[in-house]
């Protein structure tokens, strides 16, 4: 009986041994990004990225990282860097952090693409937040996965 309990503690420590390193990568990888609909139709965007400028005034976030217009997808831009913001009359507010924003340019697609000013709501986490278009037709919610830098 001991030997048995021996063997079975035996292969339980060479188990655990074998998949600690796998593990330990699983635990270095960041939490993945995402973005989910809520309108015009519910479903999740898997993967993206949220980036600050050199100048930390602006935000750049895209979901997944290399948006494909044929395929799901939600970017939006915050603060005076952001591209075509002056034709658009996006706001050129810089990027602080936490709090709402109005007037942010956008694009995206879910099944039908839209693009327009709305309005993002960056939570007190730095990381997530909320979406929505100024018009009501695209709405969701966001994870950046890690916080901008």
């Amino acid at each position: 009986m001991n030997l048995v309990r021996s063997v079975a503690a035996a292969s339980t420590l060479l188990v655990a041994f074998a998949i600690a390193p796998a593990i330990a990568r699983a635990a270095m990888q960041p939490p993945a990004a995402a973005a989910k609909f809520e309108k015009p139709t519910a479903q999740t965007v898997s993967g993206g990225q949220c980036r600050l400028d050199e100048k930390k005034t602006t935000l750049g976030a895209a979901f997944p990282g290399a948006p494909d217009a044929k395929k799901p997808y939600l970017t939006f831009s915050i603060g005076p860097a952001t591209f075509m913001a002056q034709e658009t009359h996006a706001s050129m507010s810089p990027y602080h952090g936490p709090a709402t924003y109005s007037d942010v340019l956008m694009s995206g697609n879910d099944g039908s693409s839209f693009a327009g000013l709305g309005t993002v709501k960056i939570n007190a986490d730095a990381k997530s937040g909320t979406f929505a278009l100024n018009d009501g037709t695209a709405s969701g919610t966001f994870d950046c996965g890690t916080t901008p830098r």
